[in-house]
């Protein structure tokens, strides 16, 4: 009976395979066919953008350009083209000139968290990068904070006192000393993350029963070590969903790690990827309809950063850069992204992105006539 399963799967992928060949060349007769159907050009060109042929897609978006440049400032199909050209599909922006690693939103979005690794310390600024202060000064590493609530309240992962491991610790900073929750973790142990007191704080650690990186939850109340993964291989990278409900994360079950949604009972529920390559550091945002996340898809060896939808499967790139883009933050309106990067001169700063501005339609055309002449 497994024979009879295994070949009956393998018919159907045939098939399908089959069917998306004869769904794009039924495309490219139908635009040989009518070469002024803009309906019939858009459809193309996505197909291309899909399966990432870059120089048709590129062609094929020209064409319709040309056609109906409204049907051309597609997303989708601007942010593909000028990654095939070269270009950066939006405009990243400095927040500031500090060395600032591993940024967070607060809830409300107003505020922004970080650490750097210069000095091993924690620091926080508005969202416009104004009123940029130090949260700790001590001489521990402090790593990966997130917001604990709206003010001045954060979890984050530091050092022990003997710098034998790492320890997750509460701190407000409006008044009181670092409190430690969980110690006695090895030091890897990262992304901490929280939505609400009557939840546990999320992260990830290097378990020493499985010998690999893991998901936890720790209960405040009950002050108790959840293991919400125990696998063979890693789980690295967990974020909650804005109502706790749900945690995306990275699987490296196949050694390429992919994203995956799954419930508070370890319940498997989406995948998010599919790809040959590397897709980590995933985030939820845009009310959970999106998951941003760091991919290698773009070639070159260089990480970038990417935005998929949830509803559509739509996946968009954010940034294209020599160097590494890395640990996206998405705010909960999906109307910006923070991100950690080291372009530049190399030294690791926080950016910060406007979803609602990607290049435009004429500055992509003036590119190509440009690469043409």
């Amino acid at each position: 009976m497994k024979r009879i399963a295994f070949l009956l799967m393998g018919v159907l992928l045939v098939a399908g395979g089959l069917q998306a060949k004869l769904s794009l060349a039924s495309l490219e007769e139908k635009v040989a066919r009518s070469p002024d159907n803009a309906r019939a050009v858009y459809k193309l060109a996505r197909r291309y953008c899909e399966d990432d042929s870059a120089v048709q897609a590129i062609e094929t978006w020209k064409r319709l350009a040309d056609l109906d440049l409204k049907l051309a400032s597609d997303v989708f199909l601007r942010t593909k083209v000028a990654v095939y050209l070269g270009l950066e599909p939006f405009f990243p922006q400095p927040v500031s000139d500090s060395i600032a690693m591993t940024p967070r939103f607060s809830p409300n979005g107003r505020k922004i968290v970080f650490h750097s690794m210069k000095n091993g310390q924690i620091g926080s600024m508005d969202f416009s990068g104004e009123n940029f202060r130090w949260i700790t000064a001590d001489d521990r590493y402090n790593a990966t904070p997130c917001f604990a609530g709206s003010g001045d309240q954060f979890f984050y992962i530091r050092s022990t006192a003997d710098e034998s491991g790492m320890e997750l610790v509460y701190y407000n900073a409006e008044g009181g000393e670092p409190k430690v929750l969980l110690s006695g973790l090895s030091s890897l142990c990262e992304t901490p993350d929280w939505v609400s007191d009557e939840l546990p704080v999320l992260f990830g650690y290097m378990s020493l029963d499985t010998k690999s990186m893991e998901i936890g939850l720790y209960d405040r109340k009950a002050g108790e070590l959840v293991e919400l993964t125990h696998n063979a291989y890693m789980d690295r990278f967990p974020r909650y969903s804005s109502n706790g409900k749900l945690v995306v994360y990275a699987d490296y079950r196949r050694l390429q790690p992919d994203i995956y949604i799954m419930n508070s009972r370890r319940k498997l529920v989406e995948r998010v990827t599919d790809w040959l390559g590397k897709d980590i550091y995933p985030d939820f945002g845009d009310h959970n309809r999106k998951i941003a996340f760091v991919s290698d898809r773009n070639g070159g060896g260089q990480f970038d950063v990417f935005v998929c939808d949830r509803r559509t499967g739509e996946v968009i790139p954010v940034t294209y850069n020599e160097r590494t883009d890395t640990t996206p933050d998405l705010s909960n309106d999906g109307n910006w992204l923070l991100f950690q990067s080291n372009r530049g001169d190399g030294r690791p700063r926080t950016y910060i992105v406007s979803l609602n501005q990607p290049i435009s339609a004429e500055q992509l055309l003036a590119e190509i006539e440009t690469k043409e002449e």
